[in-house]
């Protein structure tokens, strides 16, 4: 009797110990399960990196015509602005009149002498040389007799949009154009600079989208060059079509495909380790007491271009098996068990 006793006792121990065992061991894989971060991966790919560059540009004419003033005469005032729309007979810049008079009264004297030297040469070089000095002078004069009828306004000649403005109120007047004014014939160019860095995601003969509120049509870059002053580069589309219009802003979005990356991954696989320095966490199977688990391991890596969702990537250890960790839904660091999202 006391034989069964002590084994019915013994079984109840052992019972007791498997009951606690397997509660244990449940308890432990529902922590492991709540603690630990379940992460989606993925290996690298290769892929080209598309960029596209936005902004705004001013459509301006094709089409310039260059405007020169009377060269070395004090200009009082500038009447128009980049981007005006002048048409012919339109005020575009005050000469002061003081010194309009000073100029007009040496060239009439210049033009007596020039009359003096020609009738002491005979039928020379030099002769033809001062009849041809003679012709530019009463030129001037003529042009400087209009000005000063005219209270000292010099006004367009022709009707289209101010596009450059080189001319400044308070300088002497330039020997270069003053103005160039668009003129409507050959369509329109819009303008947008972009910064150096973006200088590599845009060629001429890419393709461009230009929108305004009441049309969107693609058109070709047409060419790109660097502006010293600006310290950009600036892209030139010519746009063509009814719905645009001079002095018009418009919306202009250009694409452009890298060249094909052998590595890239999303942007959310990258960290920064500092210093410039960025890395990855990749899954690595390692054996421990519970089995066969999935550690996070760091790799570093060098970008060497992205867009807004890609990166391109080199490394020495990234091989391209790796399963490298995208997304997480908590925190992970180098050396975390880690288990994967079952889709």
């Amino acid at each position: 009797m006391r034989k069964k006793t002590s084994c019915n006792r013994i079984m109840r121990v052992v019972i007791c110990f498997f009951v606690i065992l397997g509660l244990c061991t449940w308890i432990s894989r529902f922590t492991k399960s709540v603690l630990t971060p379940v992460v989606k991966s993925g290996c690298p790919v290769a892929m080209m990196l598309p960029h596209t560059i936005s902004g705004t540009g001013l459509l301006s004419y094709r089409k310039v015509t260059p405007v020169y003033l009377y060269a070395g005469i004090l200009v009082d005032e500038v009447f128009v602005t980049v981007g005006q729309n002048v048409q012919k007979g339109d005020a575009l810049v005050q000469y002061n009149l003081a010194r309009l008079e000073k100029e007009k009264q040496d060239k009439e004297f210049e033009l007596e002498e020039l009359k003096s030297a020609r009738s002491m040469t005979g039928r020379s070089l030099e002769r033809e040389k001062t009849e041809a000095e003679i012709v530019r002078v009463e030129n001037a004069v003529k042009q400087l007799n209009d000005l000063i009828e005219q209270k000292g306004i010099f006004y367009a000649d022709v009707d289209g949009m101010i596009q450059v403005q080189n001319q400044k109120e308070g300088d002497y007047s330039l020997d270069a154009a003053a103005f160039m004014v668009g003129t409507e014939g050959q369509g329109y160019i819009v303008s947008m600079d972009i910064p150096e860095e973006q200088r590599s995601y845009v060629q001429e003969g890419d393709a461009a989208t230009v929108a305004t509120e009441k049309a969107q049509d693609s058109f070709v870059i047409d060419s790109l060059f660097y502006d010293s002053e600006k310290h950009a580069y600036t892209v030139q589309i010519v746009v063509e079509g009814a719905d645009y219009y001079a002095g018009e802003r418009v919306q202009v979005e250009m694409e452009h495909d890298s060249r094909k990356y052998d590595t890239c991954l999303p942007l959310a696989a990258l960290h920064s380790g500092g210093a410039g320095n960025s890395y990855v966490l990749i899954e690595r199977e390692k054996n421990t007491i519970l089995g066969t688990e999935l550690i996070a391991e760091k790799v570093n890596v060098k970008i060497e271009d992205s867009n807004m969702e890609y990166a391109a990537i080199t490394s020495t250890a990234l091989r391209t098996e790796d399963r490298v960790i995208i997304s997480s839904d908590k925190n992970v660091e180098a050396g975390d068990i880690v288990r994967e999202k079952q889709e």
